[in-house]
């Protein structure tokens, strides 16, 4: 703990008075500088798509034929200008086919297929998502699987994480045996769906229907609309659109209507709120954290006693009067412990408060000080300010509470006064 000092010498008509203030921060870095809280990325009408394609032992015979037909099928309704790219996974992932949209390359690498190992499914993904982070454009993922993942590093939350804020629609297909509740959470985040069927021979419908419905829902409508994505620290923080419950984050939006949004995230200590433009054919990234909130400011005394208080010019309270704070190790807890004015979640940045007496004061009518306050996110939610006028001069080489380490005395420069 290591408060930040200044003082200056006022004077109040004939009497000179000298200002002793300390701010107390957990953390002695101060800044104005504070991140803008969105970006935007282009997303164009272009699709890349990536076919992340189970070739495990248990795809083995008819069920690995089906899913060749099926993927193959995929690709040649593909619109002319998209392109794809082939992720082979078992135990291992592995780049089959780079982005392409030559039609026989792609259903070569799918013919080429073969099986065997494992399943590491979420492997695969993670890889499809770091790759598809680079384009600038519209990106899906369409996955097929037969099993359920047990050899990847990743997990289903990272997954879900990932695509969600990388702003990847994710596709699903569910052959057989597979936990069907995994493959629709990491799907459904991202606005995509999972099918799930007992029988290969249906895969090659299935497959039709994933394209068509994304080209019919979204592929199509680029030229029209935005989309916004919301991340936020922490995360499952609900997320509200122009006043609208959209679920928690990450969430990922699409089809917005261009324009001029409000985004609200509800945290515990407070809601972070980002204005926001959607552009056609442009997503909106929006980075909210509860450490960027406003900080409570607490003043623990003051002289002048009772002083009424300002805040960037505005009123918000009366200061309470009580006596000082003694020295030592548990001077924090001391302070809060007395009766105490405390502006709640003041915003970051660089705000001005003014103590102004009560025009009986003892000093005379004129007693006020001010308070420049510089708050960012590197400090402790809490500010505690302790504000003094003495009614005496000292030496101008005095220390008042300089480079005193964490954990030290704030007031041990103090000491005789």
């Amino acid at each position: 703990m290591k408060p930040i000092s200044a003082r200056k010498s006022l004077v109040f008509g004939t009497t000179a008075v000298l200002c002793l203030l300390s701010i107390f921060l957990i953390n002695p870095f101060l800044s104005e500088v504070q991140a803008q809280c969105f970006t935007t990325v282009d997303e164009p009408a272009v699709n890349y798509i990536v076919l992340v394609i189970d070739k495990s032992g248990s795809m083995g015979g008819q069920a690995m034929t089906d899913a060749k037909i099926g993927a193959k099928t995929f690709i040649s309704e593909m619109a002319s200008q998209d392109y794809a790219m082939v992720v082979e996974f078992n135990d291992r992932v592995r780049v089959t086919q780079g982005f392409t949209n030559d039609r026989d390359r792609l259903h070569s690498a799918i013919d080429g297929l073969d099986v065997s190992g494992g399943t590491a499914l979420y492997d695969a993904m993670a890889k499809s998502i770091s790759i598809l982070s680079r384009q600038s454009s519209s990106k899906i993922i369409v996955f097929l699987t037969d099993g359920r993942d047990g050899s990847s590093l990743y997990t289903a939350q990272n997954i879900n994480s990932m695509s969600v804020s990388e702003g990847i629609f994710v596709y699903g297909i569910g052959l057989g045996d597979v936990d069907t509740q995994v493959l629709h959470d990491m799907t459904n985040s991202t606005n995509g769906n999972c099918e799930i069927t007992k029988r290969s021979s249906e895969l090659a419908d299935i497959y039709s229907r994933v394209l068509s419905g994304y080209y019919k829902r979204f592929g199509r409508k680029k030229t029209d609309s935005g989309g916004i994505t919301v991340k936020s620290i922490p995360s499952g923080e609900t997320v509200k659109l122009d006043g609208q419950n959209m679920g928690r984050t990450p969430v990922k939006l699409d089809n917005i209507d261009p324009g001029e949004h409000q985004v609200a995230v509800e945290f515990n200590r407070g809601v972070g709120r980002c204005k926001i433009p959607v552009e056609i054919g442009k997503r909106t990234i929006v980075d909210l954290r509860e450490s960027d909130l406003g900080r409570d400011v607490v003043i623990t005394s003051s002289s002048p006693a009772n002083a009424s208080v300002f805040m960037d010019g505005e009123y918000v309270g009366i200061c309470e009067s009580h006596g000082p704070i003694t020295m030592g190790d548990n001077w924090k807890n001391e302070a809060l412990a007395w009766p105490q004015l405390t502006i709640k979640n003041v915003p970051l940045g660089t705000h001005t408060i003014l103590l102004r007496g009560i025009p009986d004061f003892d000093y005379g009518s004129d007693q006020e000080m001010t308070i420049e306050l510089k708050l960012n996110n590197m400090d402790d939610d809490t500010v505690i300010i302790h504000a003094r006028i003495i009614q005496k001069i000292i030496q101008s080489n005095a220390r008042i509470c300089r480079n005193v380490s964490k954990g030290g005395d704030p007031f041990g420069d103090m000491e005789g006064w």
